[in-house]
């Protein structure tokens, strides 16, 4: 089985991302999450993750098309 690993930016609220990185942590295990940087022109921070994804052939898709859920 080869890793799938994926590299995540995400900018916001510090708090905010510090819930959406605990909820990527029950889904997908975070091999790195760096500290949070200051954002140059907008408000918040950013943070990078290395998420790998399972090679789960069981999982069942979202029923949700993409950009639906917002």
């Amino acid at each position: 089985m080869t890793a799938r690993l994926v590299r995540i930016r995400l900018s916001g609220d510090d708090t905010d991302l510090r819930q959406l990185i605990d909820t990527f942590r029950q889904r997908v295990t975070v091999h790195e999450e760096s500290a949070p940087y200051p954002n140059g022109r907008d408000p918040g921070v950013r943070r990078y993750l290395l998420i790998e994804l399972a090679d789960d052939a069981s999982a069942e898709p979202s029923a949700e098309p993409p950009g639906e859920g917002r």
